[in-house]
């Protein structure tokens, strides 16, 4: 009998004899222990009453026992067994942004050892697992199981269960990212001071401060939406308000139910007095000369205590276009000394497509050494035609059966500037013609046809750029971004290339296209098919070569025939070999036994028969011998042998052949 966990169960044993016999109930557990005695059951009845059935200390097999004294008979009467019951749940708990979170959960099952079950995120199926560990105890498996995300982030937060949805859930929570820690300042007094703090945090979390001074002329801005901004502003500060910030989280630990604290980078404030230097080069410009270099103009500050001997130049850039821009630094802390006679500079080999900012400050020989540095000017460098992607060598990779072929492509660079959408560029190639045949960098490609000429470039696919596959199939017959994937012509050469767009920049947009690579579409046969196409093609050729042959001798045979073959005169009784002094003549007979003859250098005359009367002759062509500068295979192949008799002889004696 299969019995849910927890469930009532009752078990009746039925006794007849005199004297009246007694039951006595005896279990045998899943570990193999008998016992007489259970506490929640009464014994020596004819009915067991479970109240609540524990699998661990309810399951296995009841017997009960009747005796009296005439005798003892026991029978079994039940085997309570269940299918699986969770006894370890998974634990909540807090898990650091980016590390990784480890659940288990524990089950005991009569089935099976290899026992899967399912994952539940917020009563989601998530996916299955096997078995991480399996202890055996008599009828029954101690089952563990794991689960694991890697590089735990914002997403990940929720309630897990495992085997079913509404088991005891594990509340997963996950710490903050700091994206941007205060930074070290040195102001002068009396100047406002911002203190920026950018954070991924979870839900319901705050971002606060902390510093070992007391300041109270500050505020708090706070700014929500993906990432928390948190901007603590000192107004006129003074030396009261030197001393380390820093910001910090806190976030609810789901497994103590406490608030854990995350802090950020420390950052220190150091209050210039007034009788240091504070002078701050003035009517600074930043102008662009070309795509890579800028030029920087300034004045001499006015509020120093002595001469300017030098001046730094700093700037960074990032990439203004990348998702995480506030960290893709390109250019970090760069700095450039200059003589303090001079008050302009070109900065050159800049990165294109990268926020620059750009600061100053007067060096001197004063007690500060330095004077105040300039707030930072802003410039971007301008986009620049993106770079060619650069396709992967290993484009065949298909079986040379299908005919849609499999191709790698490539994530193209977007170190120019930002990337709007990457095609796929697609011509067919005649037969022998070389791949640079095909114009892929033409401006505008044309769409798919089946009416497209060789070496027509067609657009089979266009992507965005963070969706480029590194696989794509071409000719599947789909659609993509507008363009049609239409189908290969089979066992037929292809070129292909990829074409990038960066996004527009006023009216302008750019491109690149990669060097072109080929490949040669499938049979279309089955792979058991397959084999028969090399079979064919030499079939053909054969064929064709035999056909060849022939057509080649029946072209020699006819032409020398027309040159040779021998034309009568008059209609003859007969063709014969006259061989008279070593001269032989073909001799066409008339009716007057003259003949008309005509000798292989074609020379003609009449010369009359001798030994020979046309009575000799029967009405059929004959043939003697061989003609001087005829030969009889020539005679032969220009008679047909239904006319003709072939003869060998001389003057005066026929002999059939």
């Amino acid at each position: 009998m299969t019995v849910q966990w927890d469930q009532s169960v009752s078990v009746s044993c039925k006794a007849e004899g005199y004297p009246v016999p007694t039951i006595l109930w005896h279990f045998l557990n899943t570990t193999g222990t008998e016992r007489v005695d259970s506490v929640g059951s009464t014994w020596r009845q004819s009915t067991l009453q479970i109240a609540s059935f524990d699998g661990w200390r309810d399951g296995g097999e009841y017997r009960c026992s009747a005796s009296n004294s005439a005798g003892e008979d026991n029978k079994t009467v039940a085997f309570l067994q269940f299918k699986s019951q969770i006894v370890s749940h998974p634990l909540s708990q807090l898990v650091p942004y980016g590390g990784n979170l480890s659940l288990y959960c524990s089950l005991v099952s009569m089935e099976s050892r290899n026992t899967s079950v399912m994952w539940y995120k917020d009563r989601r199926p998530l996916n299955f697992t096997a078995p991480l560990e399996a202890v055996s105890q008599g009828w029954m498996w101690y089952l563990t199981y794991r689960f694991v995300i890697s590089f735990i982030s914002r997403s990940d937060i929720g309630n897990y269960s495992c085997h079913k949805p509404t088991n005891a859930a594990a509340a997963v929570n996950v710490g903050p990212l700091f994206l941007e820690s205060p930074k070290n300042q040195t102001v002068w007094s009396g100047e406002t001071v911002e203190l920026a703090c950018n954070v991924l945090v979870a839900p319901k979390s705050e971002v606060n401060w902390e510093t070992e001074v007391t300041w109270r002329d500050s505020i708090q801005v706070v700014t929500t939406g993906a990432e928390t901004m948190s901007l603590l502003i000192l107004y006129n500060v003074s030396s009261a308000a030197a001393g380390w910030y820093r910001c910090f989280v806190l976030v609810l630990d789901p497994g103590t139910r406490e608030w854990k604290k995350f802090s950020s980078v420390t950052s220190h404030i150091t209050v210039i007095g007034r009788n240091v230097a504070r002078g701050v080069p003035r009517n600074i410009t930043v102008r662009l000369l070309t795509a890579r270099s800028v030029l920087i103009t300034w004045l001499e500050p006015d509020d120093l205590p002595g001469p300017v001997t030098a001046y730094k130049i700093k700037y960074d850039g990032r990439r203004w276009y990348r998702a995480d821009y506030q960290h893709h630094f390109v250019d970090m802390n760069k700095t450039i000394t200059l003589n303090g006679s001079v008050l302009e500079t070109r900065v050159d080999h800049l990165l294109v497509s990268v926020r620059f900012a750009f600061s100053l400050v007067a060096v001197g020989d004063w007690e500060s050494k330095t004077g105040m540095w300039s707030k930072p000017i802003y410039l971007r460098t301008p986009d620049d035609v993106p770079f060619a992607p650069v396709l992967p060598l290993h484009n065949s990779l298909s079986d040379g059966t299908s005919v849609p072929q499999l191709v790698a492509l490539t994530q193209p660079s977007d170190m120019n500037g930002p990337i709007r959408s990457a095609q796929l560029l697609i011509a067919s190639l005649p037969l022998g013609e070389d791949i640079s045949g095909v114009e892929f960098d033409m401006p505008l490609p044309s769409r798919y046809s089946d009416r497209l000429s060789h070496r027509e470039v067609y657009v089979a696919a266009q992507f965005e750029y963070d969706a480029i596959p590194s696989l794509f199939t071409v000719g599947n017959g789909r659609t993509y971004g507008g363009y049609f994937n239409g189908p290969l012509v089979p066992n037929t050469r292809y070129a292909y290339a990829m074409r990038v767009y960066s996004l527009p920049t006023g009216q302008k947009v750019m491109y690149s296209t990669s060097l072109p690579l080929e490949f040669t579409s499938g049979t279309g046969l089955s792979t058991g098919e397959a084999w028969l196409l090399p079979v064919v093609v030499v079939s053909a050729g054969c064929l064709a070569f035999f056909f060849m042959v022939v057509f080649c001798v029946s072209l020699n045979m006819w032409s020398r025939c027309r040159s040779e073959k021998v034309r009568l005169q008059n209609k003859p009784h007969a063709v014969v070999m006259d061989q008279e002094d070593g001269d032989v003549r073909l001799v066409g007979v008339n009716e007057s036994h003259r003949v008309s003859a005509r000798h292989s250098n074609g020379i003609a005359e009449d010369v009359e028969l001798r030994n020979f009367t046309g009575d000799e002759f029967d009405s059929r062509p004959r043939v003697l011998g061989g003609v001087d500068g005829f030969r009889r295979s020539n005679v032969e192949d220009c008679i047909n042998d239904e006319d003709l008799n072939v003869l060998n002889g001389t003057d005066s004696e026929l002999n059939d052949v």
